[in-house]
């Protein structure tokens, strides 16, 4: 803990960290949220968002086009993919991913800026009585607050990343999405089942009768599932060409399926780079780049066992070796010490120590 709190005083003095983030308004925002609502936590509630947000859920589908991107792992990546690609051709794009790395006010982004912490803190004390009554949970208020600052917005797209889940997530109230599921594998087993059929299931809750689904799945049961359920439910199923040893590719991928889907028009160039290289997302803690003190970081949110194993077999491939791992892990997760630690124990040429932390 002490080593990832002098990383982070190092962050602090870079100056594109500082762009987004402050610790005062950060401890502020995040002590009154955790105030009103608690601390971050799933529930399995969503009518209420739904009537809530029914005029803004209009208003907004009926100015953009919102795609809404699930699965276990790479979705976040996807999205921000996604959403550069957009930008490329100068479309107007909002973005919602959770949970936020450093900041608050990454989860808030739109393609003139991350909202301000003044904004945060206005739309805060403009519906806090609503959360109160409604008893909104941390996720859910964030989320409602999001919305509200999107209808203000000149866009073309609306990009949500799920949270956990699908079917019972804040995202999953628009009326007809443009839907993708990355990955399934397993994760948040105590909510969403502890086999990957149930986890699909959930996952598959994002689609809606007749829509369009884009899929990155890999495991051939879970394929041949979705697809008897797209064909019961009349909904257009698209499946990439995935990767043969990369996950960032394989996301890369998706994304440019669902701009594709979207009648998007990028050059030839574009296209063979993210189809064949690896190409930066310029997010926070997705192969995110930096230096401190004259050593090279590359920080990687892989927050369970497929994404290290996939992390790791991706990094092979690449040619890297000898690499120094830093593994945090949160409460809850000490289960998955030893088969992480078994996992490095195959691929011992890619590293030359591990330090965990906690």
């Amino acid at each position: 803990m002490i080593f990832m709190s002098r990383i982070l005083r190092y962050m602090e003095k870079a100056p594109d960290f500082n762009m987004l983030y402050s610790r005062e308004h950060e401890d502020t925002i995040m002590h009154s949220l955790q105030t009103l609502c608690g601390k971050e936590s799933f529930r399995p509630k969503l009518d209420h968002l739904k009537e809530l947000l029914s005029d803004d859920i209009e208003y907004i589908e009926t100015k953009c086009t919102v795609i809404v991107v699930g699965g276990t792992n790479g979705k976040g990546g996807t999205c921000h993919h996604l959403k550069n690609l957009l930008e490329q051709v100068n479309k107007k794009v909002a973005l919602w991913t959770s949970p936020h790395v450093l900041s608050i006010r990454e989860r808030f982004y739109c393609s003139d800026g991350h909202i301000s912490y003044d904004e945060i803190s206005s739309f805060m004390d403009k519906y806090k009585q609503i959360a109160k009554t409604h008893e909104l949970s941390f996720y859910e208020y964030l989320f409602f607050i999001y919305i509200k600052w999107v209808r203000t917005l000149n866009l073309d797209y609306v990009i949500l990343e799920v949270g956990l889940g699908g079917r019972f997530d804040g995202v999953n109230i628009f009326k007809n999405p443009l839907c993708a599921i990355v990955s399934i594998s397993l994760d948040h087993t105590e909510i969403l089942g502890d086999d990957l059929k149930s986890i699909l299931f959930e996952k598959y809750g994002i689609t809606r009768v007749g829509g369009r689904l884009i899929s990155g799945i890999e495991q051939k049961f879970l394929v041949d599932t979705l697809k008897d359920w797209t064909k019961r439910d009349k909904i257009s199923l698209i499946e990439i060409e995935r990767h043969e040893h990369s996950y960032e590719i394989n996301n890369q991928r998706l994304a440019l399926a669902l701009s594709q889907e979207l009648g998007v028009q990028l050059t030839d160039e574009i296209v063979a780079k993210y189809h064949n290289e690896i190409v930066s997302s310029g997010s926070k803690g997705r192969r995110e780049k930096m230096t401190i003190n004259a050593r090279d970081l590359i920080f990687i949110g892989a927050h369970n066992f497929d994404g290290i194993k996939k992390m790791l077999a991706e990094l092979y491939e690449l040619g890297e070796r000898n690499l120094i791992f830093v593994l945090g892990f949160s409460s809850g997760k000490e289960k998955w010490l030893k088969p992480i630690t078994k996992l490095f124990e195959g691929h011992k040429c890619v590293y030359e120590n591990i330090f965990f932390v906690h």
